[in-house]
């Protein structure tokens, strides 16, 4: 029972996280909204009165006249000819077919507001996320939110709550409208349209079953497919094909079943919806024919009701079948919420101040990636400012791990660390990020030429320093400033492993921070790569603090200090 209340308690604020996203958007867009909203009522509107319009042209075509007829003239004037009836209808048309271009138009914009603003907040949630949140979701499962539900959520703004609200009011204004030219007729409407409505509702929930039945063993199958694609080379090795695809096959058999299944009662679905709706009018006739002996039947009233029946019949359809859209937009809508709801990197209002000493302090330091997977417990150093610092230790000791702590990508989980006598906690995230530059095997190039990997600003005047401090590292023998403009595939897939280091290690140079920590930093590199690099740590000793991980042990790398982790 506690856990059904927990569970029930976390879905109440999912659903509260979801309102609240659509309502920021309708408060910040609420002009095209509006717009969108008024402009659907004018449609709305005119999809009643061109039917009732038509109603007119039955008394002028035969000269009948009855008292409905005095309806027609307070809503369109005395018209009695011909000529000017065909003219305000074609005119009617010509506005009607206007209003729903311009509706179409405006929530089509709505729709893509809405997946822009979705989109936007989703990259910037995901930029500005803790890492220790963002790790325990693969890259791909965010990636979806770009897709499947980046659609559904589209849908049920445009269609499950724009569509369903025009499509509503244009049903009740229908019957409306009927019922004050024929009460008697409009009963049977009134009868028949929630014994349609309920016996498809019915069918329905029986195809919501199915839908998620279908949906599990999509994912299922794509997650197999995934895994097996992964796998590949084991699966050739031990000569597995035969066993995966008879295993897929299966798989896919169970997958059409339930497609037939699907197709079987959806198409019954789409059936009885015009059958229902047909026999209404068939109903409707009959009534009008055997039921009203003593009133003559007002042709004008049966073509409206036929009309109007007829009209109906679209939106009755997207009507019973927006739980359909409801169910898949409320479903994406939970997740992209939880994505926005993810815990934010704290951030500091203090800033990085002037932090005239660069001496690094780990006190008591404790962290753990996950629960009883300890890394460091209670460990304690400290790191001397504008010195060459050396940390050794055998792997899985947390030398890597000091170096994320550092630039904040990770919080201890107790102790302390401090920059300059300060927590990093009160100069900021930010802050932290502007005195520390850091090359690691986890950090990959980003860029799409030479000097967009480099340069931290990528501004023109930058150029000149980023030739200078390839050709200190090797990576170019002459200022030939083409070389910048050399293209680099994504994450560098053009360039040897040594040029993807050397192009990482001047991306963190360039940057002139005061802290530079550095992870395996002359591994990849060949010997008058590495000559290079020593010789510009060594001018740089005395205007920074540099913190190394290294197991090479080169005796022609000069370390002040030594921190061994065991």
């Amino acid at each position: 029972m506690k856990l059904q209340a927990v569970a029930h308690k976390r879905l109440r604020r999912m659903k509260k996280s979801q309102h609240a996203l659509l309502l920021r958007f309708v408060l910040q867009h609420r002009a095209l909204v509006a717009a969108t909203a008024f402009l659907g009522f004018l449609v709305i509107l005119l999809g009643i009165l061109i039917p009732v319009f038509l109603g007119k042209f039955y008394q002028l075509a035969l000269q009948t006249h009855s008292a409905r007829g005095q309806i027609f003239d307070q809503l369109f004037g005395h018209i009695s000819t011909l000529p000017s009836y065909f003219t305000l209808l074609g005119g009617l048309l010509l506005f009607r077919g206007m209003m729903d271009y311009l509706q179409g138009y405006f929530a089509g914009i709505c729709g893509e507001r809405f997946s822009r603003y979705l989109r936007e907040q989703l990259f910037a949630r995901q930029m500005r996320a803790s890492i220790s949140q963002f790790a325990g979701k693969e890259v791909g499962g965010y990636l979806l939110r770009y897709s499947g539900d980046m659609t559904s959520a589209l849908n049920y703004f445009v269609k499950g709550i724009i569509g369903f609200a025009n499509d509503m009011l244009f049903i009740c204004l229908a019957l409306l409208v009927l019922a004050s030219l024929d009460l008697q007729l409009a009963v049977v409407l009134f009868v028949g349209f929630p014994t349609a409505f309920g016996i498809i509702y019915f069918l329905n929930k029986r195809l919501k079953k199915m839908v998620g039945k279908r949906r599990n063993t999509r994912s299922g199958n794509l997650a197999f497919v995934t895994m097996r694609l992964s796998a590949l080379l084991s699966i050739k090795v031990f000569n597995r094909e035969p066993v995966e695809i008879e295993k897929y096959e299966k798989r896919s058999e169970k997958l059409y079943d339930l497609g037939v299944r699907y197709t079987r009662l959806n198409a019954l679905i789409n059936a009885l919806l015009p059958f229902f709706l047909y026999l209404l009018l068939a109903i409707v006739l009959w009534v009008s024919v055997y039921l009203e002996p003593a009133k003559a039947v007002d042709g004008a009233v049966i073509l409206i009701f036929v009309m109007l029946l007829i009209s109906t019949i679209p939106a009755l359809k997207r009507v019973l079948k927006v739980n359909q859209i409801w169910q898949a937009g409320d479903i994406s809508l939970r997740k992209i919420a939880a994505i926005l709801d993810m815990p934010l990197e704290y951030e500091s209002k203090e800033g990085e101040g002037k932090l005239r000493q660069l001496d690094i302090a780990l006190r008591e330091v404790s962290f753990s990636y996950a629960e009883g997977q300890v890394v460091l417990d209670h460990f304690s150093c400290a790191i001397p400012d504008r010195k060459l610092t050396k940390i050794t230790g055998d792997q899985g000791k947390g030398k890597s791990t000091i170096l994320k702590l550092l630039t904040g990508l990770y919080h201890a989980d107790s102790g302390a660390i401090t920059i300059g006598g300060r927590p990093i906690a009160e100069i900021g995230i930010h802050a932290l990020r502007k005195l520390v530059a850091a090359v690691a095997p986890d950090l990959p190039l980003l860029g799409s030429t030479v000097f967009e990997v480099v340069s931290y600003s990528r501004k023109p005047e930058k150029r000149p320093e980023a030739l200078e401090t390839l050709l200190a590292l090797g990576f170019i023998t002459t200022l030939d400033d083409a070389v910048l403009d050399t293209p680099i595939q994504e994450g560098g897939r053009n360039l040897s492993a040594g040029q993807r280091k050397v192009l990482a290690i001047a991306r963190a140079l360039l940057t002139r921070k005061k802290i530079l920590l550095l992870d395996e930093p002359f591994t990849d590199l060949d010997e008058t790569f590495k000559e290079k690099f020593i010789a510009v740590l060594h001018s740089l000793k005395r205007s920074k603090t540099i913190v190394v991980i290294d197991g090479s042990n080169d005796p022609r790398l000069l370390i002040d200090h030594t921190i061994h982790l065991k």
